[in-house]
């Protein structure tokens, strides 16, 4: 059935609005409600395994595919804390971002996007630079901190994409900057 679905529709639309859907991508909160759900799936599955249970044989989640079915038993009375987090700290602090480093929106509010899907208007060294500051104040090691550095030869790739001093084969690592930056 779609139980699942219709009460999923219902609770995000009490927490966040009825305009909210879980897959708008030009959404912050869903990019930092993916990050949280991401970080508890982590810390749970952490727990399960050394304590010697398997993570895939979940109780209601029992999809074969799925390697985490019983991390995801344990996170669902857990997402909420996440939510919560999210609504109370996510839309004002991205809005207060967006206007600080002058990207341009939408009259939704989403940020506008060019034929790339990069942020269309971005200064990349002010946004680069922002982000360092931010990874320092929270102590991230100084490693770390490459990925956050734009190349000074070149910064950007052919698609108008940030090219950072850490090699393009570690550019998985930037996908997980991105949330962290959707969330600051």
């Amino acid at each position: 059935t779609n139980r699942e679905a219709v009460s999923a529709k219902c609770y995000f639309g009490k927490m966040f609005g009825t305009k909210f859907y879980r897959d708008d991508k030009n959404d912050v909160r869903n990019f930092a409600l993916n990050y949280g759900y991401k970080i508890l799936a982590s810390y749970i599955s952490k727990c399960i395994t050394a304590r010697g249970l398997l993570t895939q044989l979940g109780i209601h989640h029992i999809g074969e595919s799925n390697a985490f079915n019983l991390t995801y038993d344990f996170i669902e009375p857990l997402r909420v804390i996440v939510d919560v987090w999210v609504e109370e700290n996510i839309k004002d602090s991205f809005n207060s971002l967006v206007k600080e480093l002058n990207i341009p929106t939408n009259e939704d509010g989403s940020i506008k996007l060019d034929v790339n899907g990069n942020i269309e208007g971005l200064d990349m060294k002010l946004f680069f630079n922002k982000l360092r500051k931010e990874c320092l104040r929270q102590g991230l090691d100084s490693n770390i901190l490459e990925f956050f550095t734009l190349n000074e030869d070149s910064p950007y790739t052919e698609l108008g994409r940030a090219n950072t001093v850490m090699p393009t084969y570690m550019t998985n690592m930037m996908s997980k900057a991105q949330n962290v930056c959707q969330s600051m």
